[in-house]
């Protein structure tokens, strides 16, 4: 597993955050069914885990909304419970309340690593949907930058979803943990009260998906 590298806005340690949230709207209200936003980096922003229906208005656009966000936020000052993927895409949440989604891999002095160009962390820690992991997300990048995010791993839907790729996938990752007691089919019997978690990630240009693990 990749060592998880805190930023500065998680090494603050406040003692309380102010928490951000939709608001309600009047029943006559009109909503936006403005489709989703594109997220590069996302296989399938629609079945997202981090985003939730719900009728309510963005404090950061102001517009009535059907869908929000409801993910992790690294931040010292602010905890956004909810806000619209739209302002996340563009940035404008980010930039609002100086937080960020994702952590895209910079050391303590809050430089990017691994010769990845800075552009694609802005676009990952601010512009693109968080997702909920065990230690604190963190993003996986391939040869020409960041790779797509496809999901964690539910390891009876991957035996049966048979792809023999995603499914080599998983095994070499979960061997990576040293133990032979972890394998594909001991996550399988273990079901629910499984305590190691697989993010996977898809790059498009090399055709390959990586992942890494997580536990409780």
């Amino acid at each position: 597993m990749f060592k998880r590298i805190l930023n500065k806005r998680e090494m603050a340690k406040p003692t309380a955050r102010t928490e951000i949230r939709s608001e309600p709207v009047l029943p006559d209200a009109k909503v936006s069914e403005e489709k989703l936003p594109i997220f590069r980096y996302l296989i399938s922003p629609a079945s997202h885990p981090s985003l939730i229906e719900k009728i309510g208005r963005c404090i950061c656009c102001n517009q009535n909304r059907r869908i929000f966000y409801n993910g992790p936020t690294y931040s010292t000052d602010f905890e956004i419970i909810e806000v619209c993927p739209w302002c996340i895409a563009d940035g404008s949440a980010a930039t609002k309340w100086d937080v960020t989604f994702n952590d895209g891999f910079v050391d303590n002095e809050g430089v990017p690593q691994f010769g990845i160009d800075e552009c694609f962390h802005d676009e990952i820690e601010g512009r693109t949907l968080g997702f909920i992991s065990a230690q604190g997300n963190h993003w996986m990048y391939g040869k020409s930058g960041p790779m797509q995010f496809v999901g964690e791993v539910n390891y009876q839907v991957l035996l049966a979803e048979n792809n023999p790729r995603k499914v080599e996938t998983v095994r070499e990752t979960l061997s990576s943990i040293g133990s032979d007691d972890i394998t594909l089919e001991s996550c399988v019997e273990s079901g629910e009260r499984c305590s190691i978690y697989t993010y996977l990630f898809y790059d498009p240009e090399q055709d390959q998906y990586a992942a890494y693990w997580d536990r409780h």
